[in-house]
């Protein structure tokens, strides 16, 4: 369990609490003073074996980044700056969670299709701006209000230049595999149709609620980018195929030009698809403009005469023909009322001409008198109360009463004679007086306190009642909502607390000599509670326990061979034990030992594979002939021949096309021929020097 990091001090920010942790950076909730606004600060940390500048530019350039792009669907950036050793970047505060949270709750077609369009928009402007995203993912779209999606972290973002257009950084691809294009896979160049193909594997997930590509390692499911095919959607989302389809293509080439041809294709598919618009359960009478903007479509482009011209044929495939709707299951949609200020759109139909009714200024005569005897009532009902002397004489007296209650803890109880019986009376003398509302407010804090109180001694029943009084007597109290955030948090700590003691029984158990579950150790459970318990008297007891265990599983590892987790389970005690000399020999002398190992398992590999890239190649020729060369057709190399290159001659080389040149007797006659040696097999190659005989032979040695 990660423990939560010290709040740094920040010139004109009030830090809260810690709300993240990435691998580079620690992110507070805070408090803008001069603005009196609610923030996200993202600290910097560093760690020992980092190189500090390098971190320090790669952080402040994220926030540079996300600086230049002005989108409502990229997260706002306040201030990037550094103050000592501390560098930060001040934004947006989002407080509804990611996507993944909302993948985790479901996501309808008509949401997903909403996102996806929105996160493109955004992506097309970053785009513009020369920005790749790069590790687009569920868990970098934060939700604003919950439902709008906005990008964040550009953390490996990059911007793309002539020279600079690759995605590797010291050799290592950076991305995550489940949403990486192709192109990362393989250490390619990028841009954006790289976004756009890690867009199309959310847009599959968003549909489907899994990922279309998954596997047991991170290289696993890159080598899917790479060869799998593409992933089918459910039968009733079928018309989208063909733009997942062209989002998801292995070539960059095949996708999408970029996000706002992408934009337009899906949009095509939404206006021409009756299969798709029955998915998403539009209502009939809800105007096509209503319709695209809900998805997320901008109004501009329904100025684009394509759609102007797909929408007008797809109302005259609706148009009632017998006074029926073209389903024949609900009357056709009739015109929404205009307010007299409107403009028709472009998507809505006209209607019909006015009747006749009375003249224009009778009815603005009318319309006129409405809003004076209106605008009385609501200054009648609004103006302020003039207090009595006798009613403001009471008041002190009703007030004084409800202070004594308050002093003796009667908030609620007797009904008859309670704080809450006297401020009701005040209520219903003067609601907006100055000595109602503070009685009130003294009502509802000591209520928070009592609720407070019980909350913190574990009285669930009392805590239960006050909030019931305090949301009877006072409903529209603010103070209830943080009650209950408050007792949300508390369940949450006394749940994780119980979690935490369930395990370190479960610790005692194995330290006794219990049997561990699958996948589970004594080390590991040590490890983990380590953290949270590490000043926890009973946890203490159990530490000299649990190392001994942990020490008697390396050594029964070492003794059944098991070098890999002997290892494994060494460093780990080494770590947490790092005055143990012998411990740090024993992690020594194992890194050696599997260094070697896997070394020799790698060249035994090596040898292996190239075993089975080799063939053998038999050369004979009549009556004889000497082997002069074998040469590589494709590359030229000269293979080695033995002392003796004389025929009958049988050859291992590696699978390939080779030039053999041969001469007979005495070099007089020269021949030469191809032949393809394949992996496995034995080719042979038999020669026959035509008019070159027994005789010309001995004649050539002399015999």
């Amino acid at each position: 369990m990660a423990q939560p990091q010290p709040k740094p001090e920040i010139p004109g920010y009030q830090l809260v609490k810690q709300i993240g942790s990435g691998g580079m950076a620690t992110v507070f909730l805070a408090v803008q003073l001069s603005l009196e606004r609610r923030v996200a600060i993202k600290v910097l940390r560093t760690v020992a074996d980092d190189d500090p500048d390098r971190t320090e530019k790669r952080f402040l350039r994220e926030g540079r980044t996300l600086a230049k792009i002005t989108h409502k669907n990229v997260c706002g950036i306040y201030d990037i700056a550094k103050v000592g050793n501390i560098a930060y970047i001040a934004m947006e505060y989002l407080d509804g969670g990611t996507l993944v949270d909302k993948l985790r709750q479901g996501v309808s077609v008509s949401e997903a299709i909403s996102t996806v369009v929105q996160i493109a928009s955004a992506l097309e402007e970053a785009h513009k701006l020369g920005i790749i995203h790069r590790d687009l993912k569920p868990a970098n779209v934060m939700l604003r209000a919950g439902r709008i999606p906005v990008l964040t972290d550009f953390g490996i973002a990059r911007e793309l230049t002539s020279s600079h257009t690759r995605i590797t950084a010291e050799n290592m691809i950076v991305g995550t595999p489940i949403y990486m294009s192709p192109e990362q896979v393989s250490g390619g160049e990028v841009d954006g149709r790289s976004d756009l193909y890690a867009l199309g594997i959310m847009f599959y997930e968003l549909l489907t609620g899994q990922p279309p590509y998954r596997g047991d390692t991170p290289i696993a499911v890159c080598m899917q980018h790479l060869t799998a095919a593409l992933p089918t959607l459910p039968e009733d989302l079928a018309d989208l195929q063909p733009v997942l389809d062209r989002m998801l293509a292995k070539k960059r080439e095949d996708r999408y030009a970029d996000m706002l041809v992408f934009t337009h294709a899906l949009r095509d598919v939404f206006v021409g698809s009756e299969a798709l618009r029955h998915v998403l359960r539009f209502s009939p009478d809800m105007p096509w403009s209503e319709q695209l903007r809900d998805l997320g479509f901008s109004f501009d482009t329904l100025r684009d005469a394509d759609v102007k011209a797909a929408l007008e044929a797809q109302r005259g495939r609706l148009a009632p023909a017998t006074g029926k709707h073209a389903r024949g299951k609900s009357p056709p949609p009739q015109p929404k009322p205009r307010m007299a200020y409107s403009e028709p759109l472009d998507d809505e139909p006209v209607s019909a001409p006015p009747r006749r009714g009375p003249p224009r200024a009778m009815i603005t005569a009318i319309a006129v008198l409405v809003l004076l005897v209106g605008a009385a009532g609501i200054w009648w009902w609004q103006k302020p109360k003039v207090i009595s002397e006798s009613e403001q004489m009471t008041l002190a007296l009703l007030y004084n009463e409800f202070g004594e209650r308050l002093a003796d803890g009667k908030l609620f109880e007797p009904a008859t004679n309670s704080a809450l019986h006297f401020a009701n009376q005040m209520r219903r003398i003067a609601p907006g007086s100055e000595e109602t509302k503070l009685a009130l407010q003294q009502l509802a804090a000591a209520a928070v306190e009592r609720a407070e109180l019980s909350l913190q001694g574990g009285d669930n029943a009392g805590f239960e009642a006050a909030v019931a009084a305090l949301r009877q007597a006072i409903p529209d109290s603010p103070e209830l909502a943080a009650l209950m955030a408050k007792r949300d948090a508390e369940d949450a700590r006394l749940g994780a607390e119980l979690a935490l003691r369930k395990r370190l029984a479960r610790l005692a158990e194995l330290t006794a000599g219990a049997a561990p579950a699958a996948g589970e150790s004594v080390l590991g459970l040590y490890l983990d509670l380590r953290g949270p318990l590490n000043k926890d008297e009973q946890f203490k007891k159990l530490e000299p326990k649990a190392l001994k265990a942990a020490r008697a599983r390396v050594d029964k590892a070492l003794v059944d061979g098991d070098r890999l987790s002997a290892l494994a389970d060494a460093r780990a005690l080494s770590s947490v034990q790092p005055q143990d000399a012998s411990l740090a020999a024993l992690v020594r002398d194992l890194e050696k030992q599997v260094n070697q190992e896997q070394q020799a398992a790698a060249a035994t590999l090596k040898a292996e594979n190239e075993a089975k890239q080799r063939g053998m190649l038999a050369i004979g020729a009549a009556p004889w002939a000497k082997v002069d060369a074998i040469e590589a057709v494709a590359t030229g190399r000269r293979f080695a021949l033995p002392p003796d290159p004389s025929t009958p001659l049988l050859l291992t080389l590696p699978a390939g096309q080779y030039r053999v040149t041969l001469t007979a007797g005495q070099g007089t006659t020269r021949r030469q021929e191809s032949v393809t040696v394949t992996p496995g097999g034995l080719a042979a190659l038999n020669l026959k020097f035509d008019g070159y005989g027994s005789a010309d032979y001995i004649k050539e040695i002399g015999w």
